[in-house]
């Protein structure tokens, strides 16, 4: 995915929150597009992947998860002590 991702606190109010329509239909695309926003370089684009997540049972996107509450950056909270 060649988008970067949402760079600043302002929310979408024009109705590109695609996720939501994508999670509505569910799919590979949905989990795809999760696990792309979760890999963002940024820490909000990385917070719309932890958000998406919410909306699905995927075992690549919990394994995602997983891996970034054990491996923490300086923008996470929690870590696998």
């Amino acid at each position: 995915m060649s988008r970067t991702g949402r760079t600043s606190t302002l929310r979408d109010r024009d109705g590109d929150d695609y996720h939501l329509i994508l999670a509505a239909i569910s799919g590979n695309g949905y989990h795809e597009l999760v696990l792309a926003e979760l890999d963002r370089s940024n820490s909000l684009g990385r917070t719309d992947g932890l958000t998406a997540a919410a909306w699905t049972l995927n075992t690549d996107v919990k394994a995602r998860l997983e891996s970034i509450a054990c491996d923490p950056e300086d923008d996470t909270i929690v870590g696998c002590n």
